[in-house]
């Protein structure tokens, strides 16, 4: 009797990942059939989900050499810690978002690399789908075959949103700090970096009553704690940009006594979360910019775990 169930649920589950797979294959031929085509990605054209104009030969595209070192290893360690060691897609931040997700109940954390965010931006809609998911894994694949790692930074830069109708790194620049992208202080990009997860919703403080919310401040406090310990930058500018957060970026600089040190995460409990699953062995792209490599990280703890995601679908 025993033998006679064990072959029946056997049976059951053999008939269901056949099901399964023959689902799963229908929406993948459907989605790989109307991909949209990436052959202008290095040309002047308008961007699908928010009609942003992206054209590298107008005077008002950001560079990659005129981005901060730190905006970049910000954007690195909060949005995507193996953006250097992967194709497009992290497969094991998708499978332990999966498991936080599952063991919540709800979905709680996004694992959408950079490339991701990238390829939704220029090509696809806002619709939270399975097919646009898989249209989203082609268009990446697509993308990271076309442009080096130091070119998908740049282009995502110029396309991402950071508040309501605050599109690419020059006008957030402009708009939140009056000045240009290559005058950014640590704690004003880790700042602008902090926005990604949910731009709207996260500038809420800022267009209210121009100060930092618990949540920016904490991010942008251990995002610096990550800075230094990846040594982009430091121990002086480290303390001098917490305390500005502390004290609020849009306030006049406090003069802090001997005696006096700012608040800020703590470096040995980002070390200890750096310690496992760190990826070693990057692979380099010989078209890439000197500076790239640069800034792959040998260690890049993520921040992801402490995001609502649910925007990254």
């Amino acid at each position: 009797m025993a033998t006679s169930r064990k072959k029946s649920f056997l049976y059951t589950f053999l008939i269901f990942l056949l099901i399964f797979t023959l689902v799963m294959g229908a929406f993948a031929v459907v989605a790989y059939r109307s991909i949209p085509s990436t052959a202008n990605i290095n040309d002047c054209f308008t961007t699908s989900m928010f009609q942003v104009e992206l054209c590298p030969k107008k005077s008002t595209y950001v560079r990659y050499n005129q981005l901060p070192k730190h905006l970049v290893s910000s954007l690195i360690a909060s949005e995507d810690a193996s953006f250097y060691f992967h194709q497009g897609f992290d497969w094991d931040e998708i499978k332990d978002s999966l498991e936080k997700s599952m063991d919540a109940g709800r979905w709680v954390r996004g694992g959408s690399t950079i490339t991701q965010q990238l390829a939704k931006n220029l090509y696809l809609s806002k619709e939270k789908s399975l097919i646009r998911k898989m249209k989203e894994f082609f268009v990446s694949q697509e993308i990271e075959k076309k442009l080096t790692k130091t070119q998908i930074i740049e282009k995502y830069f110029n396309v991402v949103e950071f508040g309501k109708n605050i599109y690419g790194i020059r006008k957030a620049s402009q708009h939140y700090f009056q000045k240009s992208p290559s005058e950014l202080s640590p704690a004003e990009g880790a700042y602008l970096i902090s926005l990604l997860p949910s731009p709207v919703k996260y500038s809420n403080s800022f267009h209210a009553n121009k100060e930092l919310s618990r949540y920016n401040k904490s991010r942008v406090n251990r995002t610096l704690s990550l800075l230094l310990l990846q040594g982009k930058i430091s121990q002086e500018d480290h303390d001098a940009e917490s305390a500005r957060v502390d004290y609020g970026l849009w306030s006049p600089a406090p003069n802090y006594d001997d005696e006096t040190e700012p608040s800020a995460v703590g470096i040995e409990e980002i070390r200890r979360d750096s310690s496992a699953n760190s990826p070693t062995n990057p692979q380099t792209d010989s078209s890439d910019e000197s500076d790239s490599a640069t800034d792959a990280p040998s260690e890049a703890p993520s921040m992801e775990s402490d995001i609502d995601s649910s925007s990254n679908f």
